[in-house]
């Protein structure tokens, strides 16, 4: 793919682009409840007498509430081009159409105070194209058939974009560059020739609870996660031709602007409460980056499930994978992390794959995968407990080039292959293992294998 991952990071924003389905068809008197003490309609939006009411596309060049009021087709290039803090833009669920697939429906640089709500876009090269924006939430807003991006956000802060989806983009359905607190939640990005989320450059991006589908990428990629939020002040001066009118002696000089606040306690990625079904590669791919939490989420005919690389304090709790061409649970290059709770069950390969150290796998179901339940391979010092891996094409547990591992209170049952199988390693402690049924060993130490602590491992 020769996607277009945007410019360098500029200033280092807050966005938080969350996706929320709201099928807005709410007359012009829904906008209006309860009244005021004069008996004029009033709600979070002012009085009716605020609202300015659009019958097409326009430029907004000034705060306040805008209602489009019938459909748009054939619109050439942009449609809304906000320039404005403060604008709200509703739509009732209007749809407006592209003629040519060269603009945005909505397009919005350098304001803050934005909202866009039931809209539903059809035909644009992008459904909302959002750079350099604080603030701004775009609500139950459906994106069709883009020959570019459904929704891109690049070096914004604080994007909310909620419920609604889009289907039919040539690029990915939501893409996120340079940003922060970056969420997509409640959304359908279903069937996009690229990814349903791509994430580059971004901290604390969160996806949740949404359908993420058919696909012709992955369901979400991460790559290079910031490690710190802090940003750098930018350095605000006076334009070029007004210091040649006045003179430098007749200003304060430069200011310096406040980037958005540090949030320590928020985690670096979050991707929870998902549905992945059926997206060509990777349900979930994590690279370079520390502290992911990935958890709760469904992941179903993936090449791999959920795949983490060069990645370190990541959690991966709860998700069920399954139907995987490949590996059903990939950490590859990955230290510090916990495997807790997950079900890794009928993939083509192993069920839970890993290169690492000082990792915490425990809890986990992992049966009837193509080959290992886990295959441990070329890491230290990594602690298996309480796993069940059953009914596995190989072996139920392999350890290869693996030292220091702590193997304890696993059941191994009925694998095809193994059991237990080590190879090349040492000083690893496995005992207290529940292993029968197994059709070759259901401990095997491989010859040449010297200084592991194995006791106790019967049923």
């Amino acid at each position: 793919m020769s996607q277009y991952w945007g410019s360098g990071i500029g200033r280092r924003t807050v966005a938080a682009v969350v996706v929320a389905l709201l099928v807005t068809t709410v007359s012009v008197g829904a906008f209006a409840a309860p009244a005021g003490a004069d008996g004029a309609p009033v709600d979070d939006y002012g009085t009716l007498d605020s609202v300015t009411y659009l019958d097409g596309c326009a430029t907004i060049d000034d705060g306040g509430v805008y209602v489009l009021k019938q459909d748009v087709s054939a619109v050439t290039g942009d449609c809304f081009r906000v320039t404005a803090d403060g604008v709200t833009l509703l739509a009732a669920g209007h749809t407006v159409a592209a003629d040519d697939a060269t603009g945005a429906a909505v397009v919005a640089a350098d304001v803050s105070g934005l909202r866009i709500e039931g809209f539903a876009f059809d035909g644009f090269r992008t459904g909302v194209s959002l750079a350099g924006v604080e603030d701004a939430r775009v609500d139950g807003v459906s994106v069709r058939n883009t020959s570019g991006d459904g929704v891109r956000v690049v070096d914004s802060v604080d994007v909310t974009v909620e419920g609604g989806g889009v289907t039919g983009a040539d690029g990915h359905a939501v893409r996120v560059v340079d940003s922060e607190a970056v969420g997509v939640a409640d959304a359908a990005l279903v069937n996009n020739t690229g990814s349903g989320v791509a994430v580059r450059r971004s901290l604390a991006t969160t996806v949740v609870g949404s359908r993420i589908a058919d696909n012709g990428g992955m369901g979400v990629r991460v790559e290079e996660v910031p490690r710190e939020s802090a940003p750098t002040a930018a350095v605000v001066g006076p334009p070029s031709w007004l210091l040649s009118a006045l003179g430098e002696s007749g200003l304060a000089g430069p200011r310096e602007r406040a980037g958005p606040p540090e949030t320590p306690d928020r985690d670096p990625l979050r991707v929870a409460n998902n549905s992945f079904e059926n997206n060509r590669y990777e349900g979930v791919l994590v690279k370079n980056a520390a502290g992911a939490v990935v958890s709760d989420n469904r992941v179903v005919g993936a090449t791999d499930g959920i795949h983490l690389i060069d990645a370190a304090a990541a959690t991966v709790a709860g998700n069920n994978v399954s139907g995987s061409t490949d590996d059903g649970i990939v950490l590859a290059r990955v230290d510090d992390s916990t495997v807790s709770g997950n079900v890794a069950a009928g993939n083509g390969n192993d069920g839970l794959y890993l290169i690492g150290s000082g990792n915490d796998v425990a809890d986990n179901s992992l049966a009837d995968n193509g080959d290992d339940g886990a295959d441990l391979d070329g890491g230290a010092n990594n602690t298996l407990v309480s796993n069940r891996a059953t009914g596995n094409v190989d072996d139920g547990i392999y350890l290869r080039e693996s030292d220091g591992n702590v193997v304890v209170d696993n059941a191994l049952h009925d694998n095809a292959d193994d059991g237990f199988d080590v190879r090349g390693s040492t000083s690893n402690a496995v005992y207290n293992n529940s292993a029968c049924g197994n059709a070759n060993h259901d401990v095997q130490v491989r010859s040449g294998v010297d200084g592991n602590d194995v006791h106790d491992n019967d049923c």
